[in-house]
C-alpha cells in the first residue's frame, strides 16, 4: 500500500522546498539505476506537504508562519514538527558519558543509541497512535463545543453572512497552501484586518477641521502640537 499524503517538518522548508519537487523526481529516476534503492521504489510518490516545527516557526517572517504552520496546515493534526529536536536532552547526557572514548567507540556507542531509539519507535508505533487517537477524540468534542459557542457569538454579533464569508475563505486557502506554487500570492485569512493610523500632520488637519466646525477649541490643538514638539526635541 502506497503513502498518499507526507507531512515534512523542517526548520527552513521554506528554503528547501524551493526545488523539492525536481529533486524528488531526479531520485526515482535513481531507484532504476541503483540497485541499493530499488527496494524503496513506489508506484505513486506521495504527496508531500511542507511545514516548520512549532518551535522554529516564530521566527521566521510573517508570510512563511501562516503557509507553513503546522498550526494551521490540513492534515497536520497536533503534530509538533519537533522530534528531532526533543532527543537533544538525552543526547547532552550521553555526549558525558562517552567523553572519555576513543573516537571510534564513542561514534559506535552514539549510533547504537540512535539505533534503539528507532528501533523502539517503530515497534511503539500501533500503542503510540491508539494513544493520541483516544486523546483526540476526547479533545475534539471540547474543541467543536468551543468553536460552535464562537460562531453564536460571531453571528449574534457581527452577522451571519461575515461569518460564512469567513468560512469561505479559510477553505480556499486550505486548498492552496499545500501547493507551494500558490504561495506568491496567497492572503491569510487568520490575520486581522489592520487599521492605518493617522499621522501626525493629518491628526493636527483633522483638528484643525474640527475647529472649524466648532467641535474642538484652538488652544487645545496648540497645546497638542506643543506636546508634539516638545517630545521630538527629547
Amino acid at each position: 500500500m502506497d503513502l498518499k499524503l507526507h507531512i515534512s517538518a523542517y526548520d527552513i522548508n521554506c528554503q528547501y522546498r524551493i526545488h523539492f519537487d525536481s529533486r524528488m523526481a531526479e531520485f526515482q529516476e535513481l531507484q532504476e539505476e541503483l540497485e541499493e534503492l530499488r527496494g524503496f521504489r513506489c508506484d505513486c510518490f506521495p504527496t508531500t506537504q511542507a511545514g516548520i516545527g512549532k518551535l522554529h516557526i516564530p521566527a521566521h517572517t510573517l508570510a512563511c508562519r501562516y503557509k507553513y504552520s503546522m498550526h494551521w496546515l490540513p492534515g497536520s493534526a497536533m503534530t509538533d514538527g519537533e522530534a528531532a529536536e526533543r532527543i537533544w536532552s538525552v543526547l547532552n547526557h550521553l555526549s558525558l558519558r562517552t567523553r572519555e572514548m576513543n573516537a571510534g567507540h564513542r561514534h559506535d556507542v552514539i549510533n547504537e543509541y540512535h539505533n534503539d531509539q528507532n528501533l523502539r519507535r517503530t515497534h511503539q508505533l500501533a500503542r503510540e497512535l491508539t494513544r493520541k487517537y483516544t486523546v483526540a477524540v476526547k479533545q475534539r468534542d471540547s474543541a467543536v463545543q468551543t468553536v460552535e459557542n464562537l460562531e453564536v457569538t460571531v453571528t449574534k454579533h457581527i452577522g451571519s453572512d461575515e461569518l460564512a464569508g469567513w468560512k469561505r475563505r479559510e477553505e480556499e486557502w486550505k486548498v492552496k497552501v499545500v501547493d507551494r506554487r500558490n504561495h506568491k500570492d496567497l492572503d491569510n485569512p487568520y490575520e486581522l484586518t489592520k487599521s492605518k493610523a493617522l499621522s501626525q500632520k493629518d491628526a493636527l488637519a483633522e483638528l484643525r477641521e474640527n475647529i472649524v466646525q466648532g467641535s474642538t477649541e484652538d488652544s487645545l490643538v496648540g497645546t497638542i502640537e506643543e506636546g508634539v514638539a516638545l517630545q521630538e526635541m527629547k
